[in-house]
Parts: structure tokens; C-alpha cells; sequence
């Protein structure tokens, strides 16, 4: 990939990022109502933080949290190979 391609697939992934971002904000908002009513229902936060992760809401959030992580693995990469080049001057 030249340097414009990789600026392009860094801007890509900052936008996939503030997506993600966003759809988990949503569901943490959820989250938090959600899990009280659980926790009502359980001996511990514990508990209550494993049926909340059987949950839909929970696995679209254990979805989003490593979807994260993944896409700032990528966005270094990317910065890293940036940098690179243009040391090398590629």
C-alpha cells in the first residue's frame, strides 16, 4: 500500500471507531438500568454481571469492546507503517 492508501485506511478505521464507539455508549446506557434489575435477582455483582453478559445487550457489548480493540491494533499498525515509510522514504 503506498502512503495515501494507508492515510485512507487509517480514516476508515477512525470512522468504523467513532461507530462502534457510539452503538456502545448506546447499549452501556442500557446496560446500567438492565443490570439493576438483575441484580436484584442475584447474590452478587458477580452474578449479576454474568447474566448480564448472556444477555443480547451484553454480547453486543463484548462484541463492540474487542471489535475496539482490534481496530486500535489496526490504527497503530497502520501509523506504525506510516512512520516507516517515511523514513525509508517509500
Amino acid at each position: 500500500m503506498d502512503p495515501h492508501q494507508l492515510s485512507e485506511k487509517g480514516l476508515a478505521l477512525a470512522a468504523e471507531y467513532r461507530r462502534a464507539t457510539e452503538e456502545l455508549a448506546g447499549l452501556k446506557k442500557a446496560h446500567g438500568v438492565r443490570w439493576l434489575e438483575i441484580r436484584k435477582n442475584t447474590k452478587t455483582d458477580k452474578e449479576a454481571d454474568m447474566h448480564m453478559s448472556a444477555t443480547p445487550v451484553g454480547q453486543r457489548e463484548i462484541e463492540l469492546m474487542y471489535l475496539l480493540k482490534g481496530i486500535e491494533k489496526e490504527i497503530g499498525a497502520v501509523k506504525s507503517h506510516l512512520r516507516v515509510m517515511d523514513v525509508f522514504g517509500n
